[in-house]
């Protein structure tokens, strides 16, 4: 039996924009995801993490993890403290701005 060889056209690669996403709750791999969105996101996104660990231990626990918070080029990281689960806390945000949300329950 023979194989043809198939060409597929080029597709171009589209033009990257910068997003804002926001995270909500903790887990212990965060500081992993964010350096996959680093590595994928456009420079100028933002990732605002909303949970209830206040900002300088979020930031100890992100250096702990690896994460060098000040060698990031891509995103910048907005902290706002607060629980997911409490409506007026959610309403404090500018949730019609995100182009994105994820919500984790904290590990």
């Amino acid at each position: 039996m023979q194989v043809r060889g198939v060409s597929f056209p080029e597709v171009p690669e589209l033009p990257k924009y910068p997003e804002r996403i926001l995270f909500c709750g903790w887990r212990r791999d965060i500081h992993d995801m964010i350096m996959v969105l680093e590595a994928f996101l456009a420079p100028g996104s933002e990732l605002w993490m909303f949970n209830e660990v206040t900002e300088k231990e979020r930031e100890t626990k992100l250096n702990d993890g690896g994460l060098d918070i000040s060698g990031l080029e891509n995103i910048k990281l907005v902290h706002r403290e607060g629980n997911a689960v409490i409506r007026r806390h959610l309403e404090s945000l500018p949730l019609e701005t995100f182009d994105s949300m994820s919500q984790w329950r904290t590990l």
